[in-house]
This record gives C-alpha cells, structure tokens and sequence, in this order.
C-alpha cells in the first residue's frame, strides 16, 4: 500500500489495530496498526494530554499517517493550532492531500527554531536523525513549561538501537519513561 492510499485509508476511516505483538516483541495485549505507527494507546495518550494541558501551539513531528494526528485534533479547542512536519515526502504530499481541518501540514521535513521555541506541546516521532535534533532544538530553544512527548524510548532495547540511543538522549532531562511496547517519554521544559 503506497503512502497516498495509507493516508486517504486512514484520514477518512481508520482501520482497526491490531495485536502489537505481531510487530514488538513484548507488544502483546498492546495495539498498534503497523510496524511503523505508534502504538494505540501512546496516540490516546497524546490526545488525553491535549485535553489536559490545553495547549494553544502543537508541533507533531513524524506525523507518517496520522494516527496520532487524528487525536491531538479531536481534543483540540480554540485557539490551539497543530503544525505537523513529516520527513518522508511522500506521506507528506499524501498528508496534504488528506488532512482534517485542523492539521496544518508543512512543507518542511521538520520545525523550525521559532516553532520549537513556541510550542506548547511537541509531540516527536520523525525518522532518525530528525528526532535527535529535534530534541536538541526544543532543550536549546523550548518555550519554559512546555512538554516533550516522544515515541520510541526504550532503555531496555540491545545496545544501538534507537529506542535505546533515545533513552540516553533524554535521561539527563526531567521527565518520565512509558511502559508502551517501543517505549515513550514525556517530560517538561524547565
């Protein structure tokens, strides 16, 4: 399935997930939709956090096909706005083609200085080695108070992996791990 029928799939109607066992091992009873989406519960979970900080400025990164797109939008109340960056070209164009109302989708693979520096809420889940330097931008530039939600943390990966790599990444910061199957963190600007 190309990205454009991915995208025009799940923006419209989005497919059931599946078991996350089938792609993470120590995934089962978790729910993801494929290998390269987030699991299930991390997109719920940055929706609830949308409810609960009211965030007015939201960066997504690695916004793929829109999983969790689709619920920081839904929780969303005026005036918040959501950018959402994504590397790959081609979910990018097909994000374009597909998106809700809502979903301000950028023609850069990922945020500027000034956006990580007026983000209320930075949701990170791009490709490597965007997402490290992602992370870096929001410590040197963040907005103070502001939080970082970020996929695929995972301490406890064999040594290179890039959960792990990220795991070391953010153990110096304030925040805390998640127990998702490929790992999260959330943690606040100081």
């Amino acid at each position: 399935m190309t990205a454009d029928e991915l995208c025009a799939l799940v923006w419209t109607d989005e497919p059931p997930p599946k078991d996350e066992g089938r792609k993470t091992v120590g995934g089962e009873g978790w729910l993801s939709w494929n290998g390269k989406a987030p699991e299930y519960e991390f997109c719920e979970f940055a929706g609830a956090l949308v409810l609960l900080l009211r965030p007015v400025s939201i960066v997504e990164t690695g916004m793929g096909a829109g999983f969790a797109t689709r619920r920081l939008i839904a929780n969303m109340r005026p005036p918040s706005s959501l950018a959402c960056f994504e590397s790959d070209p081609e979910f990018r164009a097909a994000g374009k083609a597909h998106a809700w109302d809502g979903a301000d989708i950028q023609d850069e693979p990922t945020p500027s200085a000034v956006d990580l520096a007026t983000a209320d809420l930075l949701v990170l889940d791009s490709a490597q080695p965007w997402r490290r330097l992602e992370f870096e931008g929001w410590v040197e530039h963040g907005k103070a108070g502001s939080y970082c939600l970020m996929h695929d943390v995972d301490p406890t990966r064999a040594s290179g992996s890039v959960q792990q790599a990220m795991a070391h990444l953010v153990a110096p910061y304030p925040g805390i791990l998640l127990g998702n199957p490929r790992g999260g963190w959330l943690g606040r600007h100081p």
